[in-house]
């Protein structure tokens, strides 16, 4: 009998200790569930968040406009110091100034287009009938004694020809060149990085006769002060 008890305590205290561990690691668990919840708690709110960001990245430009804007992620980097993700769209509104630069650069760039395509039919005609003068025994000098204003013609039109080529290559980026410009003059501090989504190569000019719209994600680093959460400088 004695051995039988000795086994049924030993029984009692592994079946004791195992419930104690259950409880411990439940306690854990709970402990370390209520950290993360007081620290995600106690990080910036999304609206401090989208101030931050606002601030940061439009430089308090009233011409350009955040919408939709979601924080993702929070990550407490110190008591005083969290890094914020965040996804948002950035809008810009079409302007009647930014209307007619473009209207008056796709109407430029239409004039172009018309005049190449006339100075490039004088030029290959002239070319043409040179070809079947020399073709038939003619020299290159008689042709052009013979057609004298003909000559300048076609001189007169390559080098149309060539300004008109240089125009539609360069054109649309000098133009978006000048509409970043002046957007950079009213607002001096919104972020390289809005600017070139907004006026980059692949924005065709048409598409800033309307509001345009980018979508944003990044990171923000944000320090707690005396006035809440706000930007790391």
């Amino acid at each position: 009998m004695s051995i039988k008890k000795n086994m049924t305590y030993m029984r009692a205290i592994k079946k004791s200790n195992s419930t104690n561990k259950m409880h411990l690691l439940r306690i854990l668990l709970l402990t370390a569930s209520t950290l993360i919840v007081t620290a995600c708690s106690n990080g910036p709110s999304s609206s401090e968040a989208e101030k931050a960001v606002k601030k940061t990245f439009l430089g308090g430009c009233s011409q350009i406009e955040m919408k939709e804007f979601t924080k993702t992620n929070g990550i407490q980097v110190s008591d005083r110091n969290y890094k914020v993700e965040a996804k948002y769209s950035v809008r810009l509104p079409s302007t009647s100034a930014r209307q007619a630069h473009i209207q008056e650069a796709l109407a430029a760039l239409k004039k172009a287009d018309a005049e190449l395509q006339t100075a490039n039919a004088v030029s290959q005609k002239y070319k043409n009938d040179l070809d079947a003068f020399t073709q038939s025994g003619g020299s290159i000098s008689e042709f052009e004694m013979q057609n004298k204003s003909r000559f300048y013609e076609m001189v007169n039109a390559e080098r149309l020809i060539s300004a008109y080529e240089e125009m539609k290559k360069n054109g649309p980026s000098r133009v978006r060149d000048l509409l970043q410009s002046e957007l950079r003059k009213e607002c001096p501090r919104v972020s390289n990085e809005v600017l070139q989504a907004f006026f980059n190569p692949n924005v065709a000019l048409e598409s800033y006769s309307d509001a345009l719209t980018r979508e944003f994600t990044g990171a923000i680093h944000m320090i707690k002060t005396d006035n809440g959460w706000e930007e790391r400088r």
